[in-house]
């Protein structure tokens, strides 16, 4: 859990408020519940993103990773701090051992959730995709 501070309303839809975090090893056959302050966000609002090599000066050098970004219109989120939750519920069985590197231990194919920002008065967001192995509710 996360505590973010959204500086301006964002209900306003003329803002076109998104939320967006970057996961790394976050695969599209991993499954996340996304919660804001408390409230679970529709799966389906989800969009997901992979980062390009060299898109981030200083971020791990991992195989995997994704943008993970979604609309706060009509969800939980208001102005001021906000509590940003994100569960891993099922891991790639792809990656059920996951080499040490870059100064991480081994894990058994968990995520890290860093580089949390909220984007307003964006037009779109550029190069989308969902996670098509999720279940669809």
């Amino acid at each position: 859990t996360f505590d973010i501070v959204l500086p301006d309303d964002p209900q306003d839809r003329r803002q076109r408020a998104r939320l967006r975090f970057y996961a790394v090893n976050l695969t599209l056959d991993h499954r996340i519940e996304v919660t804001l302050n408390g409230e679970v966000i529709d799966p389906q609002s989800l969009v997901l993103r992979r980062k390009s090599p060299g898109e981030f000066v200083g971020a791990p050098a991992f195989d995997y990773g994704h943008f993970v970004t979604f609309p706060l219109v009509g969800t939980a989120a208001k102005r001021g701090t906000n509590k940003l939750g994100v569960k891993l519920v099922a891991i790639n069985p792809q990656l059920s051992k996951v080499a040490a590197s870059h100064g991480v231990n081994e894990s058994d194919g968990g995520i890290a959730v860093g580089v949390i920002e909220a984007r307003y008065g964006y037009r779109k967001d550029t190069d989308r995709s969902r996670p098509g192995a999720w279940p669809r509710p």
